[in-house]
Formats: C-alpha cells, sequence, structure tokens
C-alpha cells in the first residue's frame, strides 16, 4: 500500500484538530447559544457565522483528506468509500443553506440544511459500521476494533436519539455527542494509518 496514504491521514488529522478549535472559539464568541440546547448549525446565523461557514468547509476537507486516507489504506471499499464521500460533500454544502434559528428571519434555506445534515449523518454512521467490521474481519488491528466499534455504536445511538432530543431541550448535546464519536473514530484510524504507513501498513 502507498506511504501516500500516511500524508493523507495527516492532513485529515490536522482537519479535525482544526474543527475541533474553531468549535471552541465559537463556544467562546457565542455564549449565546448554549451547547446543550442549541445545535452547531446554529452558529450560522448571526454574529461570527461566517466562521461556522468555514468550519462547515474544514468539515468537508478533513473528510475529503480521509476519505483518500481510507482508500489507499484499504480500509475502505468503493461502498463504504462512497459514504465517507458523502459525508464529506453535505458537510460543505451546509455552509451554504443556512439552518433556521429561533429570532432570525425564516430562510428557504432551512429544511435544505437540515436534509442535507440528515443524509450526511445517516451516510457516515452506516460508513463507519462498514469500515469497523471490515477491520474487524480482516484481522487488520484487533487491538483498535473494540474502541472503533464503541464509537460506532455511539455514533448510531446518538443519532438515532437527535430527532426526539429537541422535545428534551438537548439537540446541542446529541448532536455534538454524534459528531464526537464520528471525528474520534476517524481520528483513531487516521493515527493507526500515520502510525502504521512507514511499515506498510502490516497486519497487527
Amino acid at each position: 500500500m502507498p506511504a501516500s496514504a500516511r500524508w493523507w491521514a495527516w492532513f485529515g488529522l490536522v482537519g479535525i484538530i482544526a474543527y475541533v478549535g474553531i468549535d471552541v472559539v465559537l463556544a467562546v464568541l457565542r455564549p449565546d447559544y448554549g451547547l446543550v440546547v442549541d445545535a452547531e448549525s446554529n452558529y450560522g446565523r448571526g454574529a461570527y457565522s461566517w466562521l461556522m461557514n468555514i468550519n462547515f468547509v474544514v468539515r468537508g476537507i478533513l473528510s475529503a483528506c480521509a476519505l483518500v486516507a481510507l482508500l489507499r489504506a484499504d480500509i475502505a471499499t468503493p461502498r463504504t468509500g462512497m459514504l465517507v464521500g458523502i459525508w464529506a460533500v453535505t458537510s460543505t454544502l451546509l455552509a451554504f443553506f443556512p439552518v433556521n434559528v429561533e429570532g432570525y428571519p425564516v430562510l428557504g434555506t432551512g429544511r435544505a440544511h437540515l436534509l442535507l445534515a440528515g443524509i450526511g449523518f445517516v451516510a457516515i454512521v452506516v460508513g463507519v459500521f462498514g469500515m469497523t467490521l471490515q477491520i474487524r474481519r480482516e484481522g487488520r488491528w484487533p487491538r483498535g476494533v473494540p474502541a472503533l466499534l464503541a464509537l460506532a455504536i455511539v455514533g448510531l445511538g446518538s443519532l438515532v436519539l437527535l430527532p426526539a432530543s429537541g422535545v428534551l431541550g438537548a439537540v446541542g448535546l446529541v448532536e455534538r455527542i454524534f459528531l464526537a464519536a464520528v471525528l474520534g473514530w476517524l481520528a483513531l484510524v487516521l493515527a493507526w494509518i500515520v502510525r502504521s504507513a512507514p511499515r506498510q501498513l502490516a497486519r497487527s
């Protein structure tokens, strides 16, 4: 396998760090938005909305870099790779379709935002499960499988709870758990690729 997978994995890891960093900055700049109540997309309306839009693009780029690394490392198949690609594209498009937020004028892009987010969320969860099962089946990283599987389950569980979380006033919390699980999964696999690529990703 090409050692270039390592460089794409590095780009993905740097992107994840940048994405999380921007989210932290937004939380500090917009204390009027609650981390438990407000979805991350709400930062896309009002002050510093441009920064949230940049972060959506960052998520798309880091996901695209991760996709190349996963494909070159033979972790993603064409099918699971397509799912990661859908997540990357929809993440980027969210920057151009602002969501509707209470207290701001209603936009026609609000429904499109939710649709894109839903498609992307489902795609990445299915892709993550597929890649986890493939890694387990091929015995490539036995010690890492439990953590990857746990993150995949957390991602799926939070996705299932997301539609009902609005009633509990916890959309932001559930969504952030979902994003943490997905990005955590990607970070673990990308870190493994970085470590293994110089040895041509030798089987553990």
